[in-house]
């Protein structure tokens, strides 16, 4: 290709022509007028051109499939079009291109000797194929170049990346570097070089230097190592006579192929466990080789599948020495082959580099986990068809035994009947060192595996044995029940056979496929009992008793009735002809035909002797532990395996007799067995009862609110475990009839039931015993089984029975007035009186009292401390009498009322009492007195100038006892000396008795005498009021004002004096001084007398305080 810059020197850069085409360019100078009024409308379809091309290549009419990339190989050239490029006058160039069937498609076909003309199109030969031992720099680079050129993939694939230093990103401009840069490194990369029509590379500007550019960088660069262009990408140069050499870039053939071995991974051996095979395994090369690889005419874009190839029955999977183009590869298992699961770790990394080279990965052999599942039987009984045990059986411990019945070995637990010891089978390792230590064991076909046991599956709600979900590898099993356990028969001993088929399933009884093959069903042990009935002593048969029969493990009964010769069973004793039974009628009803005595309280031998041949159909139990019932079987016992009691009933027949209950057992490892209880003896029943309160532990109590008495009711030959019922009462021991409290009688009534035949049991009676004092109780009993009456003891003499409610009532009075007037001085003493009744002749008593405030209630208290009394005693009858006395220091009682408490104590325990704050005769009353005393003429409390004198005293007294006769006794007290203030050489006093009206009141006393002598001195009145000749209380307070009366001191005429000296004045002094001597005299003699006239003699009693 040449550039014509002298023809046209207005074609820009990058305008480039054909010289295949010189006249046409002649003939385009002579309309050059007419070309520049066009160019711009050339131009813009150029460029319209080039987009089209640099999008999409046309399409070419005959590709080189048969192409073999070898000298003298021939190909096809087509033209590939116009390339036009640059301004000014236009410019163009024709392309060729071709299609060599090696995956890359129609690419250019680039020329390298620019000066020359372009070779034609059609049937071109192969000359050189560039190699390895070509010159690296001019070789590597044309190569490199070509990969990378317009067409080629490094250039569709790397343009956004290599534009700007390289390339321009124009499709248009990059073909002409590309091409400008193949024939710079085919010249031998000159400075210069001579383009079209003379003219020189150096002159195309920018295109030139990123030409340039572009063959020096991949001048050094070894294409061996590029890892973006494939190795067999290969380049050749076909030449031409006249016209320029052509380089052309393709894929070089070469293809290979791999193998692989699969192996079993427990086993670590190509051998396939159970029914599984190694043989279908699917693995598949994926490519990997950065782009695209073509089988065939087929494309493998990067990361899809290019090969899948098949295990054989070892494991052994090849495919063809031609499967896979030059290329990298990733091996996957795709497939996992029947019965094993797919090996989605392994994966192996290949590279096809050598044509026919088969790559050999068997060394690492593909492990392959078998697919691995479980097994679920279920257990159930065989009259029930449900997973529910009979009676008192059970399933549970049930053995059964897994055959391996597979094509192949199988790898299992030791103890494939355990939970525990698991093995991790997922692990892609081998298990041969399990298999060494005995963990896991390698069975052939037709080989038991191991047992597995029945237990109760909550879960299920059934009786399940089961494996581990992992167990059981691929394959075909039998299962079979080896072992029973003590309650069931070993009824199915068939192996039943079943398939594991998928992996992590547990093939199970229940899930809508195994049903029939994974259930087994086994008869339960079954007997029937029988016994004789008679009396103790005499051994009389008991006839037409009935005994109900319950199972204990679902309370299931039926009743048996005892024959005319007093034997029963539990077996259909009726003969072969009654057993066809009557069109329509109830079988089960002639099984069980007794049972309605169940809900009879009174069984009358009369109605059981008109159903006496019903007897002989004896019963049949059926129930299952959770409620099922069992169809009737003849000729199998009527008891499945249980323990069962057997308890009579109550009837006329062994009224007043014990009855019988006790348990046996079916355990016969039989269907037809008998148990046998023999002989069944009653004997007579007997009770007896002692009373005693809670209180006291003895038969005696405090007739309190609350009452407890328990009565210990002793019993003999009651039958253990049955129930029993006690009703007591209280009888009034002297009426000899019901004792009734509030009207209604006073019961109670105790259930038990015996642990042994004879034994006691309490009875408790609770009720209010306020109103029993003095009275005696007696507890009667009755004993009922079922509401039938069966013993009794009722004895109103019993003492044993009796309860004993001691009654007391006291008389308290003050131990000197002898009545309930009590004083208020120290060392007052009450005594009280306590009448007992009721008590228990020959105990030891105490009595013990307490002083009582009526007002407050609360006990008295004097110097902090209670008044208390009390004395023990024997009470030698049942009613008596016993003396409390109080002495204490009264003083602080005046006013107030006091009652005395008192309690009988048995040995700590107090059994009666008497504490009414309102009883008269428990009460002594402490009486107050006060006082007021005035002048009679005054009026107040200052007493008249008079010789003659009368003071009133106003007595108030509190607290008397009303009828009464009481005394008040004052006198007059000199508060200055604390005596009696005399009239001549008597006392002054006053008294007055009165009879009381009422608990309070007042009472006058005048005191009249000569009070010439009084002058200046206050006079108090004391007053004592007496009862019976006793002085209960005083008041007598020298400091009391309302007692005090004020005499005035009568005023003195003073005499005439002169007037006394002045200071310093001596002349009168002396005179002065005898004078005040002398009145001191005086003075001192009158006050002397004075007090002697007011001395009281100590020999005149009566006048003492």
């Amino acid at each position: 290709m040449k550039v014509s810059r002298k023809k046209f020197p207005n074609l820009r850069f990058g305008e480039f022509f054909c010289d295949c085409h010189e006249t046409e360019r002649r003939n385009a100078l002579n309309r050059k007028t007419e070309l520049k009024q066009k160019f711009k409308q050339l131009l813009t379809i150029a460029f319209a051109s080039m987009m089209v091309l640099g999008s999409a290549l046309p399409a070419v009419t005959e590709t080189a499939s048969a192409f073999t990339g070898k000298v003298g190989s021939s190909y096809t050239v087509t033209d590939g079009g116009r390339i036009t490029y640059g301004s000014g006058d236009g410019g163009y160039s024709n392309s060729r291109k071709c299609d060599l069937g090696d995956g890359l498609g129609i690419r250019y076909t680039y020329c390298v000797q620019p000066a020359k003309a372009s070779p034609p199109t059609g049937k071109v030969t192969v000359d050189k194929v560039i190699t390895d031992s070509d010159d690296k720099g001019k070789w590597n680079a044309l190569r490199n170049i070509v990969f990378y050129s317009p067409s080629y993939p490094g250039y569709e694939k790397n343009i956004s990346n290599i534009k700007g230093a390289y390339y321009t990103g124009n499709f248009t401009k990059d073909w002409a570097i590309a091409h400008l840069a193949m024939a710079y490194v085919y010249e031998g990369r000159p400075s210069d070089m001579a383009t079209w029509g003379g003219t020189k590379a150096s002159g195309l500007g920018d295109i030139w230097t990123k030409a340039k550019k572009l063959g020096d960088g991949l001048w050094n660069a070894d294409s061996e190592k590029d890892e973006a262009i494939p190795g067999n990408f290969k380049v050749f140069i076909s030449t031409m006579s006249g016209v320029q050499d052509m380089v052309v870039g393709y894929l070089e053939d070469i293809r290979g192929g791999f193998r692989l071995q699969k192996i079993d991974n427990d086993l670590d051996e190509p051998y396939a466990q159970g029914d599984a095979s190694l043989e279908g395994a699917e693995f598949t090369a994926f490519n990997k080789s950065g782009h695209a690889v073509f089988l065939g005419e087929k494309k493998i874009n990067q990361g899809e599948a290019a090969v899948t190839i098949r295990t054989d029955k070892k494991g052994l999977a090849k495919s063809s020495a031609d499967a896979l183009p030059y290329g990298d590869y990733l091996v996957k298992e795709t497939k996992a082959p029947s019965g094993y699961q797919l090996n989605e770790k392994w994966s192996r990394a290949i590279s096809i580099r050598k044509d026919g080279e088969i790559i050999d990965i068997t060394s690492a052999p593909v492990r392959e986990n078998v697919q691995r599942g479980g097994v679920q039987i279920v257990k159930r009984d065989k009259e029930l068809k449900k997973s529910e045990a009979l009676g008192g059986a059970d399933l549970n411990g049930i053995e059964m035994t897994i055959k391996n019945v597979s094509g192949h070995d199988v790898l299992v637990r030791s103890d494939i009947g355990s939970p525990e010891n698991k093995v991790d089978w997922k692990a892609l390792s081998s298990k041969k060192d399990l298999i060494d230590s005995g963990k896991v064991k390698r069975v052939k076909s037709g080989e038991d595996m191991g047992k597995i046991t029945v237990h109760w599956n909550e879960a299920k709600k059934a009786y399940t044995a089961e494996t581990l979900p992992d167990d059981l590898p691929y394959g075909t099993y039998t299962i079979r029940e080896t072992k029973t356990n003590k309650t069931y028969q070993r009824t199915d001993k068939s192996e039943h056979m079943f398939k594991i088929r998928e992996d992590g399933k547990t093939v199970s009884y229940d899930d809508g496929q195994n049903e029939m093959a994974l259930t087994f069903d086994n008869y339960v042990y079954r007997s029937d009992v029988q016994g004789t009935k008679i009396g103790d002593g005499d051994s009389r048969r008991f006839a037409f008793v009935p005994f109900k029969i319950t199972a204990a493990s679902n309370g299931e009964t039926h009743v048996v009735v005892t024959d005319k010769n007093g034997f029963f069973s539990t077996k259909d004793r009726r003969a072969d002809g009654d057993l066809d039974e009557e069109e329509g009628k109830d079988n089960a009803r002639s099984q069980n035909p007794f049972d309605d005595l169940l809900n009879e309280k009174q069984i009358s031998t009369g109605s059981l002797k008109k159903r006496a041949e019903q007897i002989r159909c004896g019963v049949f139990f059926g129930t299952g532990q959770f409620g099922s019932k069992a169809a009737m079987i003849t000729g199998a016992g009527a008891l499945p395996y249980d323990t069962y009691t057997i308890e009579e009933m109550r009837c006329e027949n062994n009224k007043g007799y014990v009855l019988q209950k006790f348990s046996f057992t079916v355990d016969e490892k039989t269907r037809t067995g008998t148990v046998d209880l023999e002989t069944i003896t009653d004997d007579l029943i007997t009770i007896g009862t002692k009373a005693k309160a809670e209180n006291t532990g003895m038969n005696l109590s405090a007739a309190e609110k609350d009452v407890k008495l328990m009565d210990t009711v002793s019993y003999t030959n009651l039958v253990p475990g049955k129930e029993y019922v006690l009703k007591g009462k209280l009888m009034d021991q002297k009426t000899g009839k019901e004792l009734l409290v509030d009207g209604k009688p006073v019961v109670s009534q105790k259930k038990f039931v015996p642990e042994k035949k004879d034994g006691t049991v309490d009875v408790e009676f609770t009720f209010s015993g306020a109103g029993l004092a003095g009275t005696s109780t007696v507890v009667f009993e009755d004993l009922y089984e079922n509401d039938v009456n069966i013993a009794s003891h009722a004895d109103i003499h019993d003492e044993g029975q009796t309860i004993h409610f001691p009654e007391v009532k006291t008389h308290a009075e003050d131990r000197k007035t002898k009545d309930e007037v009590g004083e208020t001085h120290k060392g007052t003493t009450i005594v009280d009186k306590v009448n007992y009744r009721n008590l228990i002749p020959g105990k030891e008593y105490t009595v013990k009292g307490v002083l009582m405030d009526k007002e407050t209630g609360k006990p008295v208290m004097v110097n902090g401390k209670k008044v208390t009394s009390e004395k023990k005693f024997t009470a030698h009858k049942a009613d008596g009498t016993v003396e409390l006395s109080f002495t204490f220091d009264a003083s602080s009682l005046k006013g107030k009322t006091t009652v005395v408490f008192e309690d009988i104590f048995y040995d700590g325990i107090k059994v009666a009492s008497h504490g009414d704050l309102t009883d008269q005769d428990q009460t002594i009353w402490h009486p107050e007195i006060k006082t007021t005393a005035k002048d009679s003429k005054s009026g107040n409390h200052e007493a008249s100038r008079d010789k003659k004198v009368s003071i009133v005293d106003t007595v108030s007294y509190h607290n008397l006892v009303v009828g009464k006769k009481y005394t008040v006794k004052g006198v007059l007290m000199d508060k200055g000396t604390g005596k009696p203030v005399r009239d001549g050489l008597s006392a002054v006093t006053s008294e007055k008795t009165f009879t009381a009206e009422k608990k309070d009141g007042t009472v006058e006393l005048q005191f009249t005498f000569d009070a010439e002598r009084l002058q200046g001195d206050d006079v108090v009145v004391f007053e004592d009021l007496i009862h019976n000749g006793i002085t209960v209380t005083s008041h007598a307070d020298l400091s009391d004002k309302d007692q005090t009366v004020h005499f005035p001191k009568k005023p003195d005429t003073p005499p005439e004096n002169s007037a006394p000296p002045k200071t310093g004045d001596r002349t009168n002094l002396l005179g002065y001084i005898a004078l005040m001597l002398a009145a001191g005299t005086t003075a001192a003699g009158i006050a002397y007398k004075r007090r002697r006239l007011h001395k009281l003699p100590e020999d005149q009693d009566d006048l003492k305080e």
